[in-house]
């Protein structure tokens, strides 16, 4: 069985690999981070397979018919239980730069998109992109091919959604089928 140092490792290097291929296929990326939860009144009613569901659905079969996600090239993304806000996600959206602009307009757009459609009204988003001056480490925005700085602080900012969640480790938190949740979730190139 893993522990989590190596199941932290084994997530980050995916994550490595995700933004190395992307910078090799791409020469801009724009990088939207964006927080998703739910309002504080229904937050108790809401599963880790629900949310897992919405996210789901929203990258795949609703970024089809949604012009915000025309450009979406991949995505990373975690689910983490807190006390405060219980289930939540945190969202690395990876787009086409030669196509898009305008990071913080596209992270309130992904945000409003998961409050108004995806939750019907149920749900909150963060936009990281537009608070970026609070991070001491910024890979999010417009990210050149060329700015291997900015690339590598990506690199480091994205090592907060391969940590494993203590809170859903320690409570041992189970699926509606009785398996252990996954938290990590990396799309393909």
């Amino acid at each position: 069985m893993l522990d989590h140092l190596t199941i932290n490792q084994l997530n980050y290097q995916s994550i490595i690999n995700l933004i190395d291929g992307l910078f090799t296929r791409y020469s801009k990326v724009m990088v939207v981070r964006v927080d998703l939860s739910y309002r504080k009144d229904i937050i108790g009613e809401i599963s880790p397979d629900f949310i897992k569901f919405q996210i789901s659905n929203m990258l795949t079969n609703n970024s089809r018919h949604n012009a915000i996600f025309e450009h979406l090239i991949t995505y990373a993304w975690c689910l983490e239980y807190g006390t405060e806000r219980q289930w939540h996600a945190h969202l690395f959206l990876f787009f086409n730069g030669q196509k898009v602009r305008e990071d913080i307009r596209y992270s309130l757009e992904v945000c409003k998109y998961w409050v108004e459609v995806m939750t019907q009204g149920t749900g909150t988003g963060f936009s990281c992109n537009k608070n970026q001056s609070q991070y001491t480490t910024n890979g999010i925005g417009m990210v050149n091919r060329n700015d291997t700085n900015k690339i590598q602080a990506l690199k480091e900012a994205s090592k907060y959604i391969c940590k494993q969640d203590l809170n859903i480790e320690q409570g041992h938190w189970r699926d509606q089928g009785g398996k252990k949740i996954r938290t990590m979730f990396i799309g393909r190139l």
